[in-house]
């Protein structure tokens, strides 16, 4: 039997010397001698390789379920380097052949690369990473998000970050949002001490936050919302002095927040939200945290009081503190954040009266206070907030009037007063003008949620 090398298939990496037997230039350990079991007991081990090889490799693994020896077979490194040269493209193969393609076409083969290597088990990852590309160690990025078809319908990758990820020590940027990962973040992810972005929001990862990621040093932007995560948040996070972005949202995390967070002197955005079982006070420590422009604590079960030490963050653009259990007033301080655009400390169990010193935050848009014990009278210096359209102080126990200056705010678009059974008065007539109203009740005056289209 003759073939030419285009019929051969994997020529270079077998070499047929009298046929029809086929010998292996890589051995196949505890293979060579045996025979495949039913329904391949005639067929010699060395041809069922060749065959196998010919199926790409996310199709050929469903085959380990024949029997033992094919999934011996498919487990081997030598099938994995096999497989992996016969179905990538020559481009992926061949630094130089990749290093010289168009901008275009290089960044679709490095997708394509990055795609089938994730996808690939661990097998074949590592081989990959050894054997079919050296050059990916030089990769600086490495993306993959769920995509979609061109039938308009959306398949998300399901993949497992396994430890030979280890191999991409020069990655600056991972970027796994959205795409289904199988099991939690292996500790080996610490190996990549050029990393500077971590992006795995939406991931469906399961397990801990490993406290080795406070290796990283260069990372500044760490995303896991949306996961599964739990357990605590790792203090060894507050090792990361360059970080700037960190969000731990929407995730199953339990215990306090570390107060070696604070130490994050470069952090501008922190969100930690909707984790219930996150309990205890919000450390005095953030108060350090001098960059910090979005401060995002809602939805979990922090308790105390708000420190008077975030009042020292004077770059705050948006201070959401809702959906927890604070106590204690609402510091006179927060008037000094003047950089203000957005304050939300609704449903919480705070109390005493609403400072008028929040009417020094000139930029304010939204002050959001429902849902507290709050009482006495509506200030009247949030008059002087000409920027404000949303107010609401629903469900408290504010008393008096409505202050004339209210109408003065010019951008109000939507007053939430309702549930405050001593608030009493007229509607002032500014109010009314940009305004919409409803009295609910004739002994009690009351307004419902107002929003002009």
């Amino acid at each position: 039997m003759s073939a030419t090398p285009s019929q051969q298939g994997p020529s270079d990496m077998i070499e047929t010397q009298h046929a029809p037997q086929l010998q292996l230039e890589v051995p196949i350990p505890g293979l060579q001698s045996a025979s495949v079991s039913s329904p391949f007991n005639r067929v010699p081990v060395e041809l069922v390789f060749l065959i196998l090889c010919h199926i790409h490799p996310k199709r050929v693994l469903r085959f380990r379920r024949v029997c033992k020896s094919l999934d011996q077979i498919l487990t081997s490194n030598a099938f994995a380097f096999a497989n992996l040269r016969f179905h990538l493209p020559d481009e992926l193969r061949n630094h130089r052949k990749f290093r010289n393609q168009k901008n275009q076409d290089r960044h679709d083969s490095e997708r394509s690369l990055q795609e089938l290597w994730l996808l690939l088990p661990e097998t074949y990852q590592r081989t990959f990473a050894n054997y079919i590309r050296p050059h990916m160690s030089q990769l600086r990025v490495m993306g993959l998000e769920s995509f979609s078809r061109h039938d308009g319908t959306h398949e998300p990758f399901r993949i497992r970050l396994s430890p030979s990820l280890a191999h991409f020590q020069n990655l600056s940027t991972l970027c796994l949002k959205r795409v289904s990962i199988e099991g939690a973040i292996p500790e080996e992810i610490s190996l990549l001490l050029r990393l500077e972005t971590l992006q795995l929001s939406e991931c469906d990862l399961s397990g801990r936050i490993p406290p080795q990621l406070g290796q990283l040093s260069r990372l500044k932007e760490l995303h896991m919302r949306s996961n599964r995560l739990e357990g605590c948040i790792p203090p060894e996070l507050g090792k990361l002095e360059r970080m700037q972005l960190l969000d731990l949202s929407n995730n199953h995390l339990s215990g306090t927040l570390p107060d070696e967070l604070g130490n994050l002197e470069d952090l501008e955005v922190l969100r930690i939200e909707k984790n219930k079982e996150l309990s205890g006070p919000i450390p005095s420590s953030f108060g350090n945290l001098w960059r910090l422009v979005n401060l995002s604590l809602r939805g979990n079960q922090l308790s105390g009081s708000i420190p008077a030490e975030l009042m020292f963050l004077s770059r705050l653009n948006a201070l959401n503190l809702s959906g927890n259990r604070l106590t204690g007033t609402i510091p006179l301080e927060m008037g000094l954040l003047s950089h203000l655009q957005w304050l939300m400390l609704n449903d919480n169990l705070l109390e005493g009266n609403i400072p008028g010193s929040l009417g020094d935050i000139e930029l304010l848009r939204t002050l959001d206070l429902r849902g507290n014990r709050l009482e006495g009278h509506l200030p009247i210096e949030l008059g002087r907030l000409m920027f404000l359209r949303v107010l609401d102080v629903r469900d408290n126990r504010v008393s008096g009037r409505i202050p004339k200056q209210f109408g003065d705010m010019r951008c109000l678009v939507a007053l939430h007063v309702s549930g405050n059974k001593k608030l009493c008065g007229i509607v002032p007539k500014g109010i009314r003008a940009t305004v919409q109203y409803r009295d609910r009740m004739s002994m009690f005056f009351r307004f419902r949620i107002v929003n002009m289209g």
